[in-house]
């Protein structure tokens, strides 16, 4: 399966620190920790980050991030 890289999908400020956090390898507990929010709240930016790149998974979520997810940060605020 191809990732999408469609930089017109804009990253909301909370979705770039989630993203920044998902791929150094932490866990939703510890994002949620980490952040200081509500696991509804980082369970919806996840889902939507899910959404946003296409993909079923975290590992898939992360791949998307490194091969040109990035390029969406700022976009949005």
């Amino acid at each position: 399966k191809q990732i999408p890289k469609d930089a017109s999908i804009p990253l909301t400020a909370e979705e770039t620190v989630v993203m920044e956090l998902l791929e150094s390898g932490l866990t939703t507990e510890e994002i949620i920790t980490k952040t200081q929010s509500s696991k509804k709240r980082i369970s919806h930016q996840l889902s939507s980050l899910f959404d946003k790149a296409g993909v079923r998974n975290r590992t898939e979520l992360v791949r998307w991030w490194r091969e040109g997810g990035k390029s969406t940060v700022g976009n949005n605020v």
